[in-house]
Protein backbone atom coordinates (compact mmCIF):
# COMPACT_ATOMS: atom_id res chain seq x y z
CA UNK A 1 0.00 0.00 0.00
CA UNK A 2 3.24 2.27 0.21
CA UNK A 3 4.22 1.80 -3.21
CA UNK A 4 0.35 1.39 -4.63
CA UNK A 5 -1.83 3.71 -1.96
CA UNK A 6 -4.81 3.30 -4.32
CA UNK A 7 -4.06 -0.76 -3.47
CA UNK A 8 -4.99 -0.62 -0.05
CA UNK A 9 -7.12 -3.02 1.44
CA UNK A 10 -7.36 -5.14 -1.55
CA UNK A 11 -9.26 -8.06 -0.80
CA UNK A 12 -8.17 -11.67 -1.97
CA UNK A 13 -10.40 -14.47 -3.17
CA UNK A 14 -8.66 -17.33 -1.74
CA UNK A 15 -6.38 -18.11 1.27
CA UNK A 16 -3.89 -21.29 1.34
CA UNK A 17 -3.52 -22.47 4.42
CA UNK A 18 -1.52 -25.48 5.86
CA UNK A 19 -3.25 -27.78 8.16
CA UNK A 20 -2.44 -26.22 11.50
CA UNK A 21 -4.63 -26.99 14.01
CA UNK A 22 -5.43 -23.00 14.81
CA UNK A 23 -6.11 -22.92 11.12
CA UNK A 24 -8.90 -25.09 11.39
CA UNK A 25 -10.29 -23.72 14.04
CA UNK A 26 -14.19 -22.63 14.01
CA UNK A 27 -13.29 -18.93 14.84
CA UNK A 28 -10.90 -18.64 12.31
CA UNK A 29 -13.26 -20.51 9.42
CA UNK A 30 -15.84 -18.09 10.75
CA UNK A 31 -13.95 -14.81 9.91
CA UNK A 32 -12.64 -16.11 6.71
CA UNK A 33 -15.65 -17.72 5.02
CA UNK A 34 -18.59 -15.71 6.53
CA UNK A 35 -17.10 -12.42 7.14
CA UNK A 36 -14.53 -11.87 4.43
CA UNK A 37 -16.76 -13.95 2.48
CA UNK A 38 -13.09 -16.18 0.39
CA UNK A 39 -12.06 -19.60 -0.54
CA UNK A 40 -9.76 -21.35 2.44
CA UNK A 41 -7.73 -24.37 0.77
CA UNK A 42 -5.76 -26.29 3.15
CA UNK A 43 -3.81 -28.46 -0.19
CA UNK A 44 -2.59 -31.39 1.01
CA UNK A 45 -1.38 -33.03 4.40
CA UNK A 46 2.79 -32.83 4.28
CA UNK A 47 3.34 -31.21 0.71
CA UNK A 48 4.30 -27.89 1.24
CA UNK A 49 4.69 -27.15 -2.28
CA UNK A 50 1.22 -26.00 -2.99
CA UNK A 51 1.98 -22.90 -1.34
CA UNK A 52 5.49 -22.69 -2.42
CA UNK A 53 5.61 -19.26 -3.39
CA UNK A 54 4.94 -18.01 0.58
CA UNK A 55 7.43 -21.32 1.56
CA UNK A 56 10.40 -19.62 -0.55
CA UNK A 57 9.46 -16.37 0.84
CA UNK A 58 9.81 -17.14 4.31
CA UNK A 59 13.05 -19.05 3.14
CA UNK A 60 14.50 -15.95 2.16
CA UNK A 61 13.26 -14.18 5.61
CA UNK A 62 15.59 -16.58 7.33
CA UNK A 63 18.64 -16.56 4.86
CA UNK A 64 19.08 -13.38 3.90
CA UNK A 65 18.57 -11.76 7.47
CA UNK A 66 17.50 -13.97 10.70
CA UNK A 67 20.52 -16.25 10.24
CA UNK A 68 22.66 -13.60 9.96
CA UNK A 69 22.31 -12.13 13.06
CA UNK A 70 24.44 -13.69 15.71
CA UNK A 71 21.58 -14.37 18.05
CA UNK A 72 20.15 -17.40 15.66
CA UNK A 73 19.01 -20.17 16.02
CA UNK A 74 19.06 -21.80 13.19
CA UNK A 75 17.43 -24.44 10.87
CA UNK A 76 17.74 -26.68 13.75
CA UNK A 77 19.07 -27.77 17.02
CA UNK A 78 22.49 -29.34 14.92
CA UNK A 79 22.72 -25.71 12.58
CA UNK A 80 26.24 -24.86 12.83
CA UNK A 81 25.29 -21.26 13.18
CA UNK A 82 23.37 -21.99 15.96
CA UNK A 83 26.37 -20.69 18.83
CA UNK A 84 24.92 -19.74 22.05
CA UNK A 85 21.55 -17.79 20.68
CA UNK A 86 20.19 -16.32 23.93
CA UNK A 87 24.15 -15.03 25.37
CA UNK A 88 24.46 -13.27 21.73
CA UNK A 89 20.87 -11.84 22.13
CA UNK A 90 22.22 -10.22 25.47
CA UNK A 91 25.24 -9.36 24.68
CA UNK A 92 24.56 -7.46 21.37
CA UNK A 93 21.09 -6.14 23.34
CA UNK A 94 18.68 -7.41 20.05
CA UNK A 95 15.53 -6.01 21.13
CA UNK A 96 11.99 -6.53 19.60
CA UNK A 97 11.50 -3.76 17.63
CA UNK A 98 15.33 -4.04 15.94
CA UNK A 99 13.36 -7.24 14.84
CA UNK A 100 10.60 -5.85 13.33
CA UNK A 101 12.85 -2.96 11.84
CA UNK A 102 14.36 -5.79 10.00
CA UNK A 103 11.46 -7.50 8.82
CA UNK A 104 10.44 -4.47 7.39
CA UNK A 105 13.47 -3.76 5.62
CA UNK A 106 13.77 -7.57 4.73
CA UNK A 107 10.26 -7.28 2.73
CA UNK A 108 10.59 -3.97 0.78
CA UNK A 109 14.14 -6.07 -0.36
CA UNK A 110 12.42 -8.57 -1.43
CA UNK A 111 9.39 -6.56 -3.07
CA UNK A 112 12.40 -4.31 -5.13
CA UNK A 113 14.72 -7.43 -6.19
CA UNK A 114 14.27 -8.70 -9.89
CA UNK A 115 12.93 -12.50 -10.11
CA UNK A 116 13.89 -15.19 -13.11
CA UNK A 117 10.26 -16.63 -12.19
CA UNK A 118 9.07 -13.07 -12.99
CA UNK A 119 10.86 -12.89 -16.09
CA UNK A 120 13.40 -10.13 -14.21
CA UNK A 121 10.66 -8.09 -12.81
CA UNK A 122 10.68 -7.18 -9.23
CA UNK A 123 7.33 -8.41 -7.01
CA UNK A 124 6.42 -4.85 -7.50
CA UNK A 125 6.70 -3.97 -11.41
CA UNK A 126 4.98 -7.22 -11.72
CA UNK A 127 1.73 -5.81 -9.66
CA UNK A 128 2.14 -2.48 -11.43
CA UNK A 129 2.27 -4.23 -14.70
CA UNK A 130 -0.83 -7.01 -14.23
CA UNK A 131 -3.35 -4.55 -12.51
CA UNK A 132 -2.12 -0.54 -14.17
CA UNK A 133 -1.26 -2.29 -17.15
CA UNK A 134 -3.44 -5.47 -17.84
CA UNK A 135 -6.44 -4.48 -15.91
CA UNK A 136 -6.47 -7.57 -13.57
CA UNK A 137 -7.88 -4.57 -10.91
CA UNK A 138 -8.27 -6.65 -7.51
CA UNK A 139 -11.52 -5.83 -5.11
CA UNK A 140 -11.40 -3.06 -2.86
CA UNK A 141 -12.58 -3.38 0.58
CA UNK A 142 -15.53 -0.90 1.42
CA UNK A 143 -15.92 0.79 5.14
CA UNK A 144 -17.67 -2.30 6.33
CA UNK A 145 -15.57 -4.58 5.14
CA UNK A 146 -12.40 -2.32 6.48
CA UNK A 147 -14.13 -2.41 9.90
CA UNK A 148 -14.29 -6.28 9.88
CA UNK A 149 -10.65 -6.78 8.56
CA UNK A 150 -9.43 -4.19 11.60
CA UNK A 151 -11.53 -6.38 13.83
CA UNK A 152 -10.16 -9.57 12.78
CA UNK A 153 -8.29 -10.80 15.51
CA UNK A 154 -10.73 -9.71 18.01
CA UNK A 155 -12.37 -11.88 20.64
CA UNK A 156 -15.76 -12.22 21.57
CA UNK A 157 -17.09 -14.05 24.73
CA UNK A 158 -20.73 -14.09 27.16
CA UNK A 159 -20.39 -12.54 30.06
CA UNK A 160 -23.19 -12.22 32.97
CA UNK A 161 -24.37 -9.01 34.31
CA UNK A 162 -23.47 -8.98 38.18
CA UNK A 163 -24.71 -6.57 40.38
CA UNK A 164 -26.73 -5.17 43.12
CA UNK A 165 -26.27 -6.41 46.22
CA UNK A 166 -25.30 -4.33 48.90
CA UNK A 167 -25.90 -1.33 46.23
CA UNK A 168 -22.84 -2.89 44.15
CA UNK A 169 -23.11 -1.05 40.69
CA UNK A 170 -23.27 -3.68 37.32
CA UNK A 171 -19.92 -5.28 36.09
CA UNK A 172 -19.04 -8.16 34.42
CA UNK A 173 -15.83 -10.37 34.82
CA UNK A 174 -13.29 -11.18 32.36
CA UNK A 175 -9.76 -12.24 33.27
CA UNK A 176 -9.76 -11.62 36.90
CA UNK A 177 -10.73 -8.03 36.46
CA UNK A 178 -14.17 -6.13 36.77
CA UNK A 179 -15.24 -3.63 34.13
CA UNK A 180 -18.05 -1.31 34.34
CA UNK A 181 -19.15 1.94 32.13
CA UNK A 182 -21.59 4.08 33.01
CA UNK A 183 -24.31 3.38 30.61
CA UNK A 184 -23.67 -0.55 32.18
CA UNK A 185 -23.92 0.52 35.87
CA UNK A 186 -26.15 3.43 36.57
CA UNK A 187 -29.33 2.21 35.18
CA UNK A 188 -29.18 -1.19 36.63
CA UNK A 189 -30.98 -2.26 33.82
CA UNK A 190 -28.47 -5.22 32.45
CA UNK A 191 -28.15 -7.13 35.96
CA UNK A 192 -28.50 -10.43 35.35
CA UNK A 193 -28.43 -9.90 31.43
CA UNK A 194 -25.85 -12.03 29.67
CA UNK A 195 -24.22 -9.94 27.33
CA UNK A 196 -21.61 -10.28 24.64
CA UNK A 197 -18.28 -8.00 25.07
CA UNK A 198 -15.93 -7.84 21.71
CA UNK A 199 -12.12 -7.87 23.21
CA UNK A 200 -9.00 -6.61 21.44
CA UNK A 201 -6.18 -9.03 22.58
CA UNK A 202 -3.83 -6.41 22.01
CA UNK A 203 -5.59 -4.03 24.74
CA UNK A 204 -7.51 -5.62 26.62
CA UNK A 205 -7.50 -2.68 29.38
CA UNK A 206 -11.27 -1.76 27.87
CA UNK A 207 -13.34 -3.77 26.35
CA UNK A 208 -16.81 -2.89 23.83
CA UNK A 209 -19.79 -4.73 25.15
CA UNK A 210 -23.25 -5.13 23.31
CA UNK A 211 -26.91 -6.86 24.18
CA UNK A 212 -27.67 -9.98 22.95
CA UNK A 213 -29.89 -8.36 19.99
CA UNK A 214 -26.61 -6.71 18.71
CA UNK A 215 -27.19 -2.90 20.42
CA UNK A 216 -24.67 -1.20 21.31
CA UNK A 217 -23.68 -0.74 25.20
CA UNK A 218 -20.52 1.13 25.03
CA UNK A 219 -17.04 0.30 25.98
CA UNK A 220 -16.69 -0.85 29.47
CA UNK A 221 -13.12 -0.67 31.89
CA UNK A 222 -11.29 -2.63 33.75
CA UNK A 223 -10.71 -1.72 37.64
CA UNK A 224 -7.86 -0.50 38.69
CA UNK A 225 -4.48 -0.75 36.97
CA UNK A 226 -5.51 -3.26 34.59
CA UNK A 227 -7.96 -0.41 33.42
CA UNK A 228 -5.26 2.87 33.38
CA UNK A 229 -2.32 0.66 31.49
CA UNK A 230 -2.76 -0.65 28.10
CA UNK A 231 -1.94 -4.43 27.94
CA UNK A 232 -2.27 -7.38 26.03
CA UNK A 233 -4.24 -10.69 26.86
CA UNK A 234 -1.21 -12.44 27.45
CA UNK A 235 0.82 -9.87 29.48
CA UNK A 236 -2.47 -9.98 31.69
CA UNK A 237 -2.39 -13.88 31.94
CA UNK A 238 1.27 -13.51 33.25
CA UNK A 239 0.62 -10.51 35.32
CA UNK A 240 -2.27 -12.74 37.18
CA UNK A 241 -0.43 -15.48 37.47
CA UNK A 242 2.57 -13.98 38.87
CA UNK A 243 0.32 -12.21 41.70
CA UNK A 244 -1.05 -15.56 42.10
CA UNK A 245 2.09 -17.19 42.79
CA UNK A 246 2.77 -14.18 45.55
CA UNK A 247 -0.51 -14.91 46.87
CA UNK A 248 -1.67 -10.52 46.01
CA UNK A 249 -4.42 -11.63 43.18
CA UNK A 250 -7.10 -10.34 45.86
CA UNK A 251 -5.58 -7.52 46.86
CA UNK A 252 -8.09 -4.55 45.98
CA UNK A 253 -5.83 -1.94 45.28
CA UNK A 254 -2.70 -4.03 43.97
CA UNK A 255 -0.71 -3.36 40.90
CA UNK A 256 -0.24 -6.65 39.14
CA UNK A 257 1.47 -5.03 35.57
CA UNK A 258 3.81 -3.04 37.36
CA UNK A 259 4.87 -5.98 39.86
CA UNK A 260 5.05 -7.87 36.56
CA UNK A 261 7.05 -5.16 34.68
CA UNK A 262 9.49 -5.15 37.77
CA UNK A 263 9.90 -9.05 37.83
CA UNK A 264 10.67 -9.01 33.80
CA UNK A 265 13.14 -6.26 34.62
CA UNK A 266 14.85 -7.90 36.98
CA UNK A 267 15.24 -11.31 35.14
CA UNK A 268 16.28 -9.36 31.70
CA UNK A 269 19.64 -9.30 33.05
CA UNK A 270 19.98 -13.17 32.59
CA UNK A 271 17.66 -14.21 30.05
CA UNK A 272 17.09 -13.03 26.54
CA UNK A 273 13.18 -14.77 26.69
CA UNK A 274 12.33 -12.19 29.35
CA UNK A 275 14.32 -9.14 27.86
CA UNK A 276 11.94 -10.31 25.05
CA UNK A 277 8.94 -10.07 27.24
CA UNK A 278 10.02 -6.77 29.11
CA UNK A 279 10.37 -5.14 25.87
CA UNK A 280 6.92 -6.77 24.50
CA UNK A 281 5.06 -5.22 27.72
CA UNK A 282 7.10 -1.74 27.43
CA UNK A 283 5.84 -1.19 23.91
CA UNK A 284 1.73 -2.19 25.29
CA UNK A 285 2.01 0.14 27.57
CA UNK A 286 3.48 2.82 25.76
CA UNK A 287 6.79 3.30 26.95
CA UNK A 288 9.72 3.91 24.83
CA UNK A 289 12.14 2.64 27.75
CA UNK A 290 12.51 1.07 30.94
CA UNK A 291 9.48 2.70 33.44
CA UNK A 292 10.55 5.62 35.44
CA UNK A 293 8.29 3.92 38.04
CA UNK A 294 10.37 1.14 38.45
CA UNK A 295 13.35 2.82 38.40
CA UNK A 296 11.78 4.78 41.37
CA UNK A 297 10.28 1.66 43.19
CA UNK A 298 13.55 0.17 43.01
CA UNK A 299 15.58 2.83 43.59
CA UNK A 300 14.10 4.95 45.99
CA UNK A 301 11.57 3.22 48.30
CA UNK A 302 10.40 6.31 50.32
CA UNK A 303 6.77 6.21 50.42
CA UNK A 304 5.75 9.78 50.79
CA UNK A 305 4.72 11.50 47.83
CA UNK A 306 3.97 15.59 48.34
CA UNK A 307 0.58 16.20 47.76
CA UNK A 308 -0.30 18.77 44.32
CA UNK A 309 -0.60 22.02 45.78
CA UNK A 310 -4.18 22.44 43.74
CA UNK A 311 -5.75 19.52 45.93
CA UNK A 312 -4.56 20.97 48.97
CA UNK A 313 -7.34 22.93 49.95
CA UNK A 314 -9.63 19.57 49.69
CA UNK A 315 -7.92 18.13 52.77
CA UNK A 316 -9.62 19.93 55.12
CA UNK A 317 -13.41 19.26 53.91
CA UNK A 318 -15.26 16.89 55.72
CA UNK A 319 -18.63 16.67 54.68
CA UNK A 320 -18.83 14.19 51.93
CA UNK A 321 -21.19 16.17 49.79
CA UNK A 322 -19.04 19.05 49.27
CA UNK A 323 -16.12 17.17 48.85
CA UNK A 324 -18.07 15.62 45.73
CA UNK A 325 -18.59 19.02 44.16
CA UNK A 326 -15.43 20.42 45.06
CA UNK A 327 -13.46 17.45 42.67
CA UNK A 328 -16.28 17.50 40.34
CA UNK A 329 -17.77 20.15 39.91
CA UNK A 330 -21.57 18.82 40.82
CA UNK A 331 -24.42 21.21 41.34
Amino acid sequence: STAYPELKYAMFDIVMLDNAKAHLAGNTMTKLVDQLQCVVNFGSVATPETRGIVERFFGTLETRGFHRLPATTGSNTRDLKRRSPEKAAIAYDITFDEVVQLLDVLIAEYNTTPHSSLNNLTPLECLRQRVFESGMYPFIADDEIIKTVEKLNFITEKRRVCGGKNGKRAFINYEGAEYRSNELSVSGKYIGQTITILIDPRDISTVEAYTDNGDYIGVLKARGEYGYKRHSLKTRKNAAKLARERGRQKLEFDTPITAYELALSEKAKKSRREATRADIVRRETGKSEPSKMIEDISGDPSPIVPINSDLEHLMDITDPEEFYKKVWGAD
